[in-house]
């Protein structure tokens, strides 16, 4: 199975091969207990190589059993399946990461309000460090609660040049999303967050989700950016 970003196509030239290569019990056993479950290999000039071993047992549990949102499974492309069992294991894999981020949009849209919140606050006191933190964390809770509005996990960060335009499609002019983000993740400000998260409430406001929020958030709502 072909990882990262040669998987999602946005590599660069130099970029490295992520592959994850699924074998029986047995052998991974043997692998374990040889401490050889990653490999890197380098062929000349070519990008390097980083071979992660699996067993499949361990795929039929996640397929059945997985309990965390992952990126790994939802973006993988299955290279090989010598006995047909491997890529209808991935695509369960897929289809349950995906309906358990969908199910974890509340819990992430409340944690990127928490965030807002103690960030606004941390700014009235005058707290610079901690309000910056807060604004970054939020942005990160934002992220995978906007992607699972679209029943889909969020990618992983370093995948996320590529991929945040794919949220455009609710409403963000073209950019947008890409810049808040990184606004949050480096250069936030009060009004600037303000202005966002009104725009965060009324789309999951319009898509059905709801928070338990009031006070503290009606109340940082309307503060001037000059009173903080």
């Amino acid at each position: 199975m072909l990882n990262g970003s040669r998987a999602v196509g946005n590599a660069r030239l130099d970029s490295d091969y992520d592959l994850l290569w699924i074998v029986e019990d047995d052998a991974y056993r043997r692998r374990s207990d040889r401490v050889t479950l990653v490999e890197h290999r380098l062929l000349g000039d070519s990008p390097a190589i980083e071979i992660t071993y699996e067993n499949v047992e361990a795929l039929r549990q996640l397929s059945h059993d997985g309990a965390t949102p992952s990126a790994t499974f939802a973006s993988s492309s299955v290279l090989l399946d010598k006995t047909g069992e491997i890529v209808p294991l991935v695509a369960a894999i897929a289809a349950r990461t995906n309906k358990l981020a969908r199910e974890l949009v509340g819990e992430e849209y409340d944690s990127y309000l928490n965030g807002f919140v103690h960030s606004l606050k941390s700014w009235s006191r005058g707290d610079d460090l901690g309000a910056r933190a807060h604004a970054a964390e939020s942005g990160l809770h934002l992220v995978r609660a906007l992607f699972g509005l679209e029943g889909r996990v969020a990618p992983y960060p370093d995948q996320w040049s590529a991929r945040l335009a794919e949220l455009d499609a609710q409403g963000w002019q073209s950019g947008f999303f890409q810049t808040a983000v990184l606004r949050l993740l480096y250069a936030p400000d009060p009004p600037f967050q303000q202005m966002l998260e009104r725009r965060v409430g009324r789309l999951m406001e319009s898509r059905g989700v709801r928070h338990q929020w009031r006070y503290d958030l009606q109340r940082l709502r309307a503060v001037r950016y000059d009173e903080l």
